[in-house]
C-alpha cells in the first residue's frame, strides 16, 4: 500500500503473537499491535494480509487452529463458503441497509466503503459494479469517480 494512499484502502493484517503464538487481526490503521489474548506488545509475526475482512477473519480462525486437524477443517469452510456465496444474493430490503452503512453522514458513499459492506454481507460482487447498476435503477447518483450519493 502506498504511503499517500491511506484513505483509499484498508489493508486487515493477520498477526501472530510472538509470545502466546496466538493469531489476531489489525486494520493497516492501527496503532497498537499489543497481543488482545495476552497484551504482549512484542512486535507480531505478520502471517498474511488482506483487502477483504472476511478473509482476514478466516485466516484468523485458521491460524488458531491446530495443525493436526487444520487441513480437514480447511476443506470443510471452503466447500461451506463457496455454497454459502453461491446462493447469496441481494435481497431488496438488504439493499437500504447495505448502502446506508457504507455511507457517510452526507449520504454519499465510496467504492471501498460499498465493498467492505457487500463483503459483510456475504455478498460476491464488485462494489463499483453494484454501485454503477444501483445509479442505473435511480438509487445511487454518481458524483464524482469512484463515489455516489444515496438517492431518497
Amino acid at each position: 500500500m502506498a504511503s499517500g494512499d491511506d484513505d483509499a484502502v484498508i489493508e486487515w493484517k493477520v498477526l501472530l503473537c510472538a509470545d502466546c503464538e496466538r493469531g489476531f487481526g489489525r486494520s493497516s490503521r492501527a496503532k497498537d499491535l499489543s497481543c488482545p489474548h495476552c497484551g504482549c506488545s512484542a512486535p507480531p509475526h505478520l502471517l498474511s494480509r488482506h483487502l477483504n475482512p472476511a478473509d482476514a477473519q478466516q485466516a484468523i480462525a485458521l491460524a488458531n487452529i491446530p495443525l493436526e486437524i487444520r487441513a480437514e477443517l480447511t476443506k470443510s469452510m471452503s466447500n461451506s463458503r463457496h455454497k454459502e456465496q453461491k446462493s447469496k444474493r441481494i435481497n431488496a430490503d438488504d439493499l437500504p441497509v447495505i448502502l446506508r452503512a457504507a455511507a457517510d453522514e452526507n449520504g454519499e458513499l465510496d467504492v471501498d466503503s460499498l465493498q467492505v459492506q457487500l463483503s459483510i454481507a456475504g455478498i460476491v460482487m464488485d462494489g463499483e459494479v453494484f454501485a454503477d447498476e444501483a445509479a442505473v435503477a435511480g438509487i445511487l447518483l454518481n458524483i464524482g469517480a469512484g463515489r455516489w450519493r444515496i438517492l431518497d
